[in-house]
């Protein structure tokens, strides 16, 4: 996992970066923790789980805040019902 310092300092830096740098991340992220639950080896199967139907919903508003030039978005915009 990583001492709290570290996983706070990881995230403090990714959320310096622009937007479609962080979509990047976030894709890999969704790819390895898929990859992950597929083939047994989540590193804590007993801790609580992300939600990744948020998790992929975000990545849906921040490629279109991108593909539009922008550099942000809101948990407002997101449709998590689909």
């Amino acid at each position: 996992m990583g001492s709290e310092m570290c996983i706070r300092d990881r995230w403090m830096a990714n959320l310096m970066t622009p937007l479609r740098d962080r979509r990047r991340i976030c894709a890999q992220v969704i790819d390895n923790y898929t990859e992950a639950q597929a083939t047994g080896t989540i590193a804590d199967p007993d801790a609580p789980q992300p939600n990744m139907e948020v998790l992929k919903a975000c990545y849906e508003a921040v490629s279109q805040s991108v593909q539009q030039g922008e550099n942000a978005y809101t948990m407002l915009s997101l449709d998590l019902h689909k």
